[in-house]
């Protein structure tokens, strides 16, 4: 099927089942159950026939999707942006094996039934998500940050976080040799007790006009994620070691005679502000 950028996608819609397309523009839970099950049925009885997607993980999506939709009060639904919804489902297909990834198609579809929302989708969303592995999504999703409450000030359960840290280690040779090791990493978890790197994701998702990302000017907010960082790192240990003539790295024949950390930051640009409300939240 042609997924150029000047295909129309209200023609899947106009071309399902008369019977989906009842039963989701009907708003009663059972008729968006029976909507979504038109649908699903619509785009991926081949897929699996030829056994390109496991039925299971079919059937995962679509209760997912349904649960999201039968949040969504009746007054809100709008379903004029079906098209999207259709496009999700067939950019989805072979995204299935991740439960997160279901997670993020599955509210990026509810998303486009909701009036409060629907504006806010783009086809290119759909688009990123079916380029991005288990991996990016995990990443993406340290964007997703709790919201502190307080008695003075009241907001979601969760918001998106525009930055992050990163830092690298790195190593100069008495001829300005230049070498680096743990390079993009931020933290791995909520916890910050460990550092992981992130080079294949920040590619991706840049790549994507998701984000950007740059070394040698660091952030104020993050002076305590960067102190952190620096014993993560292990920057004095390896410093020892240098200056005892033993150090662990070697880049190609060149012996390192300075270790030091160099830190950054990963932004979001608009177009991933964007995209991240939209299937984080």
């Amino acid at each position: 099927m042609d997924q150029g950028s000047n295909y129309d996608w209200t023609t899947i819609w106009s071309i399902l089942p008369e019977k989906a397309q009842e039963n989701l523009v009907n708003p009663s839970a059972k008729a968006i159950g029976d909507g979504v099950g038109g649908i699903f049925t619509w785009v991926f009885h081949k897929p699996i026939e030829y056994m390109a997607v496991e039925q299971a993980k079919v059937e995962s999506l679509k209760h997912m999707t349904a649960e999201k939709l039968s949040k969504i009060p009746e007054n809100k639904m709008d379903f004029s942006k079906s098209g999207l919804m259709v496009k999700a489902l067939e950019d989805s297909k072979y995204s299935l094996d991740s439960e997160i990834m279901r997670e993020y198609f599955s509210t990026l579809i509810a998303k486009a039934a909701n009036k409060d929302t629907a504006n806010k989708v783009s086809p290119y969303f759909s688009t990123i998500l079916s380029n991005m592995s288990a991996s990016d999504a995990h990443f993406l999703s340290k964007f997703k940050i709790k919201f502190e409450s307080n008695e003075y000030v009241k907001g979601p359960d969760y918001i998106v976080n525009n930055d992050l840290p990163l830092c690298r280690m790195k190593l100069t040779g008495p001829h300005g040799e230049i070498a680096y090791t743990a390079e993009n990493s931020t933290f791995a978890d909520y916890n910050k007790d460990k550092l992981q790197a992130y080079t294949e994701s920040l590619e991706l998702l840049n790549s994507f006009r998701v984000l950007n990302y740059q070394y040698g000017i660091g952030k104020g907010h993050f002076r305590d994620d960067y102190e952190k960082m620096y014993n993560l790192l292990n920057v004095d240990e390896e410093q020892k070691g240098i200056d005892g003539k033993s150090q662990r790295i070697h880049y190609l024949t060149h012996a390192f005679t300075n270790a030091e950390a160099e830190y950054g930051y990963v932004e979001l640009t608009s177009i991933g502000q964007s995209f991240a409300n939209i299937v984080l939240l």
